[in-house]
């Protein structure tokens, strides 16, 4: 897999070669105010500073997290940067015996979506992620949005490249038809560690 870049001054475009075939990629512009904070910068790099848990496991700490984020609102932005990078990430499951740490990314573009811990390459067993995401002045790259699954507590991703594993079963607002498509395709390729994944899974 190659990820190409074509960057004119009309459009700037991603795409990458899939069995032979080129495909394009999605662009995510990003918004005015991103692309001013990159400042002299090619480009800004976001690592989610609180770790993301299933609701099975976040119960166990719920306090916790929710003192956390009322201290952070508590500071002013300058304090509260400072803070965070001083300080993240900020894991809460305190006893990892079994798990080991990994690094997901996408088999379509090749870029890093998160980092979690798990018992396994399935990820069934899962604590403590933290997305990642970037952009530069032409486009995001990495992860856009992180799912917990309704239904089973499985994660789903969504891509800036456009890959997509969230569970739509329940998406309401979707109409019935792109809802079956969407669930369809989310569920043949949303498990990990198989042949069909869309999302890649290595040992850190």
């Amino acid at each position: 897999m190659e990820v190409k870049v074509t960057d004119q001054k009309k459009a700037f475009t991603r795409s990458t070669v899939i069995n032979g075939k080129k495909v394009e990629l999605r662009v995510v512009k990003p918004s005015d105010e991103a692309i001013k904070s990159l400042g002299m910068r090619s480009k800004r790099t976001i690592v989610s500073p609180i770790a993301i848990n299933p609701p099975s496991k976040e119960k166990h700490f719920a306090m916790e997290k929710a003192n956390l984020l009322r201290s952070l609102a508590r500071m002013s932005p300058v304090v509260r940067n400072a803070y965070l990078k001083s300080k993240a990430p900020f894991d809460f499951v305190k006893d990892k015996k079994g798990y080991k740490q990994y690094r997901i990314s996408c088999v379509r573009c090749g870029d890093q979506i998160a980092t979690v811990w798990a018992t396994d390459m399935s990820l069934k067993d899962w604590c403590d992620l933290h997305y990642t995401c970037w952009h530069d002045e032409n486009t995001w790259y990495g992860a856009m949005e992180v799912q917990i699954s309704l239904i089973d507590e499985q994660l789903g991703f969504e891509c800036a490249c456009g890959e997509d594993t969230r569970d739509f079963r329940t998406a309401k607002s979707m109409s019935p038809v792109l809802r079956d498509l969407a669930a369809n395709y989310s569920m043949k390729h949303r498990e990990f560690n198989k042949p069909t994944s869309v999302f890649l899974v290595e040992k850190i």
